[in-house]
């Protein structure tokens, strides 16, 4: 998900679960997921243009979101 306010691109990743049984959807943003994360940005950040025009972009936030049954968690810059 890519949302944008007061000059921040956040770049979120989303992982849901139904339950802890399998840990906790946050621990599922590997460092493999975060760097794919991260050139998904780039690409749109350089070819975006139709999406992003007239935006001013000030800084770009990693951000990733847990959706836990009925529970959301939102953990900025955490990438």
């Amino acid at each position: 998900m890519v949302a944008f306010r007061d000059g921040i691109l956040a770049v979120v990743e989303v992982k849901s679960r139904h339950s802890c049984d399998f840990g906790d959807p946050l621990e599922a943003i590997s460092p493999e997921k975060q760097m794919r994360v991260r050139r998904a940005a780039q690409d749109l950040l350089e070819t975006g243009d139709g999406v992003l025009a007239g935006l001013r972009i000030i800084r770009v936030r990693f951000d990733a979101a847990s959706v836990l049954g009925t529970q959301i968690e939102m953990v900025e810059d955490a990438f």
